[in-house]
């Protein structure tokens, strides 16, 4: 969500703007995921318009290896919990 701020306002608008624009996102994005029921892939390919704008960000996060830095996060945050929990 920070990410999505600080780029928006990047682009130019204002911060109040942008943050009613994210959290609208998200809201969004939670909520059709909550009542679609369909699995994340097919809710993915269901809004991304060929040539659109997701398209080109998908190809973005692709080209930088997104899923590999989620998965490298999400390890490294596990990884500590247990840690944490062995402490």
């Amino acid at each position: 969500a920070e990410a999505l701020l600080e780029a928006a306002v990047g682009l130019g608008l204002s911060r109040a703007d942008a943050e009613v624009l994210v959290r609208q996102t998200m809201l969004g994005s939670a909520r059709l995921a909550e009542e679609s029921g369909m699995s994340f892939s097919a809710l993915r390919r269901a809004v991304t318009s060929r040539g659109g704008t997701t398209e080109r960000a998908l190809a973005v996060f692709e080209e930088a290896s997104l899923r590999e830095i989620v998965a490298k996060a999400v390890r490294a945050a596990c990884e500590r919990a247990r840690e944490l929990g062995s402490g």
